[in-house]
C-alpha cells in the first residue's frame, strides 16, 4: 500500500543499494512507515538480497495511485528523458496533479488540461530505456490516469471504490510483470478483504479474488488490546501513542480469540474449517477490529469496526493478543 512510481526507489535500494532507505520511504508516500521499525525491515531485505542470486531476490513494488509524485516530478523536471521537450500546456497539466495534495474534485477545465498532458506524454518516446523499464514507465503513466479519474469524482464511496479497483489493477500488473511469481501484498484489512468491511464499496481483495480465485489468499490481522501509534481524530498533524482497551463485546472475534490459551497465533481458515464447529463459528456475523491510520476511543475503542463473518473476508488471520505501538516517525529537513 504505497505509491507505484515512488516504490521503485525502494526497489533500487534493496536490490542495487542505490539511494537511501529514508529517501525511498519518503517517495513511497506513506508517512507512517518512515520509522525505525520499517527501516529495520528494509535493511533485512537488503541484506537478504546481497546473499542471493538475481532470480531469488526480493523485489519491492507499490500498488497505490494517490500520490504518483515521483513520476510527475521526473516528467516535469526532465530527469526522465523523452524524445521531445514537454510543452507549456503539458507542464501546466502536470502541475495541477502535483499541487492537488488534498484530492479535491478537479474542475472540468482542469481535467481537460491534465488529459492533454497525459496524451502528450503517452505519444512521446522515452530515451535510454530497456524494454522492461519501458513497460514499467508506461504503467507509471497509467497510475497518473488513475489519479485523474480518482480526482474527477466527488469524495466518498465513489473514490473509495475507484482507489481499491485501481490498487487491484496495479497488483495484477505487478504479478503478471513478474511472470506470476510469488507475491505478498501488505495493506489494511479494509483493502485486502474479499468483501466490504467499513466502506460501502467493494475492496481491492474483492477484485483480486474474482480474478485469481483460490490463488488469492487474504490474511487478516486482529488484536485485543495494547498500544498503537496513530493520528488523532480530529487530526492535529502529528501522531501519538494511544492505549486501546480490551474488547468487552462477547460477540466479537477479537474478544473470543483473546480467551485462547495461545496469546498470538495464525489461524488458517481452510484447515480449521474442516471442523464443523469452527466453520460455523467463522461464519457467524460477529464484530472485529479494523483500525487505520487514525484513532479515537469513541470510534475504535469498543472494537466494533466490522460486523461480518470472518470467513467472508479472509482466508486466515494473524491474531496478537497485546499489540505494541510502532516507533515514532523520523523526519529530516
Amino acid at each position: 500500500e504505497a505509491d507505484f512510481s515512488g516504490a521503485k526507489l525502494m526497489n533500487d535500494y534493496v536490490s542495487k543499494g542505490t539511494g537511501t532507505s529514508y529517501d525511498a520511504l519518503q517517495a513511497m508516500g506513506v508517512g507512517f512507515w518512515i520509522n525505525q521499525d520499517f527501516m529495520d525491515l528494509i535493511e533485512w531485505v537488503k541484506t537478504y538480497n546481497l546473499q542471493h542470486q538475481p532470480d531469488d531476490k526480493i523485489k519491492f513494488y507499490g500498488c497505490d495511485m494517490q500520490y504518483p509524485i515521483t513520476i510527475l516530478h521526473e516528467l516535469k523536471h526532465g530527469s526522465l528523458k523523452l524524445q521531445h521537450p514537454l510543452s507549456t500546456a503539458c507542464l501546466e497539466g502536470l502541475d495541477i496533479l502535483i499541487n492537488n495534495i488534498t484530492h479535491r474534485k478537479l474542475s472540468d477545465q482542469e481535467i481537460l488540461k491534465v488529459k492533454t498532458a497525459i496524451s502528450e506524454v503517452r505519444m512521446d518516446k522515452t530515451l535510454e530505456m530497456v524494454p522492461t523499464e519501458e513497460q514499467f514507465y508506461l504503467h507509471e503513466i497509467r497510475t497518473i490516469e488513475q489519479l485523474l479519474e480518482f480526482e474527477s469524482e466527488n469524495h466518498g464511496n465513489q473514490q473509495f471504490e475507484l482507489r481499491d479497483k485501481f490498487m487491484a489493477e496495479n497488483c495484477s500488473w505487478i504479478y503478471k510483470n513478474e511472470d506470476q511469481d510469488k507475491t505478498v501484498m501488505w495493506a489494511h484489512n479494509g483493502h485486502i478483504a474479499k468483501y466490504r468491511t467499513v466502506a460501502q464499496s467493494q475492496p481491492m481483495g474483492f477484485y483480486l479474488a474474482e480474478q485469481f480465485n483460490d490463488q488469492y489468499y487474504p490474511l487478516g490481522f486482529g488484536f485485543n488490546s495494547g498500544t498503537v501509534r496513530a493520528a488523532s481524530i480530529p487530526s492535529t498533524g502529528t501522531t501519538s501513542v494511544f492505549n486501546v482497551p480490551a474488547v468487552q463485546t462477547k460477540n466479537s472475534f477479537d474478544y473470543i480469540f483473546s480467551q485462547c490459551n495461545q496469546p498470538n497465533f495464525i489461524l488458517d481458515f481452510n484447515t480449521a474449517s474442516k471442523s464443523p464447529e469452527i466453520r460455523e463459528f467463522l461464519n457467524k456475523r460477529y464484530y472485529s477490529r479494523s483500525m487505520g491510520s487514525s484513532y479515537s476511543d469513541a470510534k475504535f475503542g469498543k472494537g466494533k469496526d466490522i460486523h461480518e463473518p470472518l470467513l467472508s473476508l479472509y482466508d486466515g488471520i494473524v491474531f496478537i493478543r497485546t499489540t505494541n505501538a510502532a516507533l515514532p516517525e523520523i523526519y529530516k529537513n
